[in-house]
């Protein structure tokens, strides 16, 4: 079986529209083309309707439409950290994508990294 050709296996782009979500989101498309393939989700964690992210939809939808035109657009309401762990956990069998900004330690104190967050919790 075809690893990119399963439609057992997905892959997740966590967008929030900040540059370092669309580089990653960009460069994965550049320098892995193969999982093109693969069936793509866009997830989106907003935590009311008024959310800047939510509102600008249609640029986001522009975006992922030039590199990743398959792609489903999904968007969960409520606390993006707790979201985003439970949707995650649903999905075993996938590639989750998302950018990082290099931030130090007393940062990081204050606001934990979505990226220190997933890789603990799944």
């Amino acid at each position: 079986m075809n690893l990119f050709q399963a439609d057992y296996y997905q892959m997740i782009l966590l967008f929030d529209g900040e540059p370092s979500s669309v580089y990653a989101a960009t460069m994965f498309y550049y320098i892995l083309p193969e999982f093109k393939k693969m069936k793509q989700e866009i997830v989106i964690a907003a935590e009311d309707q008024r959310d800047e992210k939510v509102m600008n939809r249609k640029l986001a939808k522009e975006f992922i439409h030039s590199h990743y035109p398959t792609a489903k657009l999904k968007i969960l309401h409520g606390k993006p950290q707790a979201e985003l762990v439970d949707y995650l956990e649903e999905q075993p069998q996938a590639i989750v994508v998302l950018g990082a900004n290099r931030r130090g330690a007393t940062s990081r104190l204050f606001k934990p990294s979505m990226v220190d967050i997933l890789m603990k919790t799944i």
